[in-house]
C-alpha cells in the first residue's frame, strides 16, 4: 500500500523496459511522475492507472525541462540510456535543485562528475541495477558467513532481449572505462588473466555455456574492499550468435567516441538469433573460498530470474525506498557500498515472481539441479 507522507518519485524514460517495470514495481508505494519525451504515447502505455500518476513531457536537451521536473519530485530515477550518452546531464540537475538521484547505470566518470554537485540535502545512488549493482550485492551479502576470503568467482549473463539503449551499452562496456577484458585480480592486483578468451565452464543446474573473463570495476573495487587477492569473473553466453559479433565489433578498429547504429543493429539481429525458441533468462553467480570459524569453506550463491530489465528496475526500486526510508546518507553512493543485500533481494521477491535465489555450502553438501 501507498505509504503516507512518501512525495513523489520521478521517473524519466518511464515508457523504456525498465521504466515501465519501474512503474509497476513503485506504483502502491509513492506519487509517481513520469517524464516522457511522448506523452500521448505514455497515456496509451499507462491507461490503466491513468488517473493515479502524473505524466510530463519533458526535453531532456532543456535544462529548464529538466530543472522543472525535478522541482516537483522527490527522487529521481533516470532510465534514459546508453548512460555515456547522458552522463550527468539529468543527475546534476537533480543534485543542484535538491532532488535525491538513482540510476540503474552509471560508473565511475558519472560517480567523479558529481561530486562537485554534492550539496547537504541530497543522495545519488549509481549504478543501481542488475550489473553493476546486484552483481556486488550478492558477494558482499555472501561475505558475510566468512572470517577471510580466499578467492571468489563471479558469474553474469543468460538469453534475454536487447533494446537499442542496452545494446549500446552492452558494446561500450567493452571497452570504455566499464571494465577490462581478459583480466583477473590476482595478489590483489589487475592481471591478465589466465584463461583463453573464452572458455567453456558449466555451473550445477545450468546449461553449458562459453565464459569470457571481464573483471568490472564494481568488482575491482568489492574485492579490494573484502581483502580478496584472488578473483576472476566471467560474461557468460549460452550460444554463438552474441560471441561472434563480438568477434566482429573488436576486429573493427572503430575510433569513434559514439557505437555506430550499425554495432547495435547487428548486435540485436545476433542475440534475436541467440534466443530463438527459448525462455529468457539473466543469472547471477558467486562461489567464495576462505575460512568459516577456522576451518575451509567453499560457499555458492546463485540469482535466477526471467528479466535482467526486471532485476535491474527492482534494485533501482529498493533503492527509493531506502532513501524514503532515510536509511541512505547524504552523498553520492554506489548501490553496492550502501544499500543492504538482504533488504534488496527481499524486495527484488516481491517484484519478481520467478525470481530465486538460493546459497549453499559445498563444503559440505553438493547440490544438483538447484535451478
Amino acid at each position: 500500500m501507498m505509504t503516507k507522507n512518501i512525495p513523489s518519485i520521478g521517473i524519466v524514460g518511464a515508457t523504456g523496459f525498465i521504466g515501465r517495470e519501474l512503474v509497476a514495481n513503485l506504483f502502491n508505494y509513492s506519487r509517481l511522475n513520469l517524464a516522457v519525451r511522448d506523452k500521448q504515447k505514455a497515456e496509451i502505455l499507462f491507461q490503466d492507472n491513468i488517473n493515479m500518476i502524473e505524466i510530463t513531457e519533458v526535453d531532456i536537451t532543456k535544462k529548464e525541462d529538466i530543472v522543472r521536473f525535478c522541482e516537483n519530485c522527490h527522487i529521481i530515477i533516470n532510465c534514459i540510456g546508453p548512460s555515456y550518452r547522458i552522463l550527468d546531464q539529468i543527475a546534476s540537475v537533480a543534485l543542484e535543485v535538491g532532488t535525491h538521484y538513482i540510476d540503474p547505470s552509471g560508473d565511475e566518470t558519472l560517480y567523479n562528475l558529481l561530486v562537485s554537485h554534492e550539496n547537504q540535502n541530497t543522495s545519488a545512488i549509481l549504478a543501481a541495477g542488475m550489473l553493476p549493482g546486484l552483481s556486488g550485492l550478492l558477494p558482499r551479502d555472501l561475505a558475510e558467513n566468512f572470517d577471510e576470503i580466499d578467492q571468489i568467482v563471479g558469474y553474469s549473463g543468460g538469453i534475454d532481449y536487447f533494446s537499442p539503449a542496452g545494446a549500446e551499452e552492452f558494446i561500450i562496456s567493452l571497452s570504455n572505462g566499464f571494465g577490462r577484458g581478459g583480466a583477473c585480480i590476482r595478489a590483489g592486483g589487475i592481471k591478465s588473466s589466465p584463461y583463453s578468451p573464452f572458455v567453456s565452464r558449466e555451473l550445477s543446474g545450468v546449461p553449458p555455456f562459453d565464459a569470457y573473463p571481464f573483471i568490472s570495476n564494481e568488482f575491482v573495487h568489492i574485492c579490494k574492499d573484502l581483502s580478496i587477492k584472488h578473483g576472476d569473473w566471467f560474461n557468460i553466453f549460452f550460444d554463438k550468435h552474441v560471441l561472434d559479433y563480438i568477434s566482429v565489433i573488436a576486429m573493427s578498429n572503430n575510433k569513434t567516441e559514439l557505437v555506430p547504429n550499425e554495432f547495435v543493429e547487428g548486435l540485436i539481429k545476433a542475440n534475436a538469433l541467440d534466443t530463438v525458441g527459448r525462455t529468457p533468462f539473466q543469472l547471477l553467480a558467486i562461489e567464495m573460498q576462505g575460512k568459516q570459524y577456522g576451518q575451509s569453506c567453499i560457499m555458492s550463491s546463485i540469482i535466477h530470474a526471467g528479466s535482467g530489465a526486471k532485476l535491474s528496475a527492482s534494485v533501482s526500486a529498493s533503492a527509493a525506498l531506502a532513501i524514503c526510508k532515510d536509511d541512505i546518507p547524504i552523498g553520492i553512493h554506489y548501490a553496492a557500498n550502501i544499500l543492504s543485500p538482504q533488504t534488496t533481494i527481499k524486495d527484488i521477491q516481491q517484484w519478481i515472481p520467478d525470481f530465486k535465489h538460493i546459497t549453499f555450502n559445498k563444503s559440505t553438501v553438493e547440490e544438483e539441479g538447484v535451478l
